[in-house]
């Protein structure tokens, strides 16, 4: 059989029209073994040929470019590269390079792929794929503004293995599918940034963009380019990238990568592989949003605040400093972040990790007792916070024992807002803060005022913020409801408990 294919694959490509009418595919077989010593000279000259015509004025470049392919494809499929003693591939990439610049000009691209048709996956990855990814013509363009949808869509006509493509995106494991890495980084780039339609409609292009942020990243470092710095924001805003992603992009990329770019997986991912160096890449970067604030977004700054919440391991470790910049620092960038309608919110509901949401409960509960608003945030259900603390006793415990939780300011909002209602007869309603008391009260743990005279002492922050009349209301009226708000909350049930002077000590 070896010696009919070969005298066959060597009139194919040495016959110009045959190229252009027929497809490798009709020829229906394939070298199973070594072929005869003859097809070799005859590929090496036929190839050198269409190498040697590179500055031929005269030579029409579509035409070309499609006998080369064509070639390559035949060569390919009947395993050519395999069963005689060239460097078929190598050939046929020099081949191709002649004319592959014929592919940044779209309408010459278009007629190509239409003359040219598919090709065998072998030929688009071995041939096709790497000569296109180091076009010195297509690297004068930005990436992702490189080749036209037809080029890319023609050299990817099935979805390639993407979860091998994300695993060497680095380059590192295989650098034999960089190219593919490459040019299907601007496909992806095209669909999220350009709106083409996602491939074939069977993967999510939102679930990808750690591709595309690759390619831009990429482009920026390795050609020189300005910085595309509202491109990778864009593609962090339109994806949901998670810490491995994010891991990769931060050890390749560094300070290129926006903070932002890890918003979604520090607040919902559920048990990280890569939690501490990715937060450490983030608290870095909160140090250089002091140095260089206007380099940074809002989502930067919610994203490092979130980060600082998440690294909290043990509260009661943290020193006076560390929990002033939580609650004072933090606190209100979360809040913001929670309320925000810029913020960008997954598609589908989702859940937020569990230790970041017993962090926020706690990180409420302090600010709360330091007089720090929660209401205006609709993003946190009030029941969820309550839930995550029920496993909190302890570290509650050790705070207000601290002095770090300060009960005292809870109860005095608490009174006062019960009190207001009542003397303005309205029908109470329970505020973030009775919640509090109430769970406080029930595990045991309340250690503030429950008599008049504590509680009009508590209430002083408040009091010296209203007018002279409404002043004089609260120590005529306000009285009379103590008796009613400790039965609310059964404090008398409580054993008597000293009602300590809440601040954090200085180390």
């Amino acid at each position: 059989m070896s010696t009919p294919l070969s005298y066959a694959v060597r009139l194919a490509i040495v016959d110009a029209d045959w190229l252009i009418a027929h497809r490798a595919g009709e020829i229906g077989a394939e070298f199973t073994g070594s072929a005869p010593a003859t097809l070799s000279p005859t590929i090496q000259t036929v190839l050198q040929g269409y190498i040697g015509a590179t500055h031929d004025k005269f030579t029409k470049k579509i035409d070309q470019a499609v006998r080369i392919l064509r070639i390559a494809d035949l060569l390919v499929m009947t395993n050519c590269d395999a069963a005689v003693d060239v460097d078929v591939i190598d050939l046929l990439c020099n081949a191709f390079e002649t004319v592959v610049a014929e592919f940044s000009d779209t309408a010459s691209a278009t007629k190509i792929i239409e003359k040219a048709g598919g090709l065998d996956e072998r030929t688009l990855h071995f041939v096709v794929r790497p000569i296109l990814a180091t076009s010195p013509v297509a690297q004068q363009s930005p990436f992702g503004h490189r080749f036209d949808e037809v080029v890319l869509r023609w050299v990817f006509p099935a979805n390639p293995k993407i979860p091998v493509l994300r695993n060497v995106a680095d380059a590192t494991d295989a650098p034999e599918l960089r190219h593919d890495v490459a040019l299907f980084s601007e496909l992806v780039y095209g669909m999220l940034v350009r709106s083409w339609a996602p491939e074939n409609g069977n993967f999510s292009t939102h679930s990808l963009g750690d591709l595309a942020l690759w390619g831009v990243l990429n482009d920026v470092r390795e050609t020189g380019a300005a910085s595309r710095l509202d491109d990778v924001r864009t593609l962090c805003r339109l994806n949901t990238l998670s810490f491995d992603d994010v891991d990769v992009l931060f050890s390749r990329f560094g300070t290129a990568v926006p903070p932002e770019s890890a918003h979604f997986a520090v607040v919902y991912e559920k048990d990280p592989p890569c939690l501490a160096s990715v937060l450490a890449q983030l608290t870095a970067a909160g140090h250089r949003m002091v140095a260089d604030p206007d380099a940074f977004t809002s989502q930067d700054r919610a994203t490092v605040s979130w980060a600082a919440l998440r690294g909290v391991a043990a509260w009661t470790d943290l020193k006076p400093d560390e929990f002033n910049e939580l609650v004072d620092k933090h606190f209100d960038v979360i809040a913001a972040d929670l309320g925000s309608k810029n913020t960008r919110k997954s598609t589908a509901p989702v859940e937020m990790a569990s230790d970041v949401l017993q962090n926020l409960a706690v990180l409420f509960y302090i600010a709360q007792s330091r007089g720090r608003d929660v209401s205006a945030v609709p993003a946190v259900d009030r029941g969820k916070l309550q839930a995550a603390l029920e496993i909190q006793s302890t570290v509650l415990g050790g705070l207000i024992a601290a002095g770090v939780v300060d009960v005292a300011g809870i109860a005095a909002r608490s009174f006062f807002n019960y009190a207001k209602q009542q003397s303005n007869r309205i029908e109470a309603r329970r505020s973030h803060e009775d919640d509090i008391i109430a769970d406080l009260a029930r595990r045991q743990l309340y250690t503030g005022p429950s008599n008049w005279e504590s509680l009009r002492d508590a209430m002083w922050p408040i009091i010296r913020e209203l007018s002279a009349a409404e002043a004089e209301i609260v120590f005529a009226s306000y009285g009379r409801y103590v008796e009613e708000w400790v039965a609310r909350f059964e404090l008398r049930t409580r054993p008597d408990q000293p009602w300590p002077a809440f601040r954090i000590e200085q180390q």
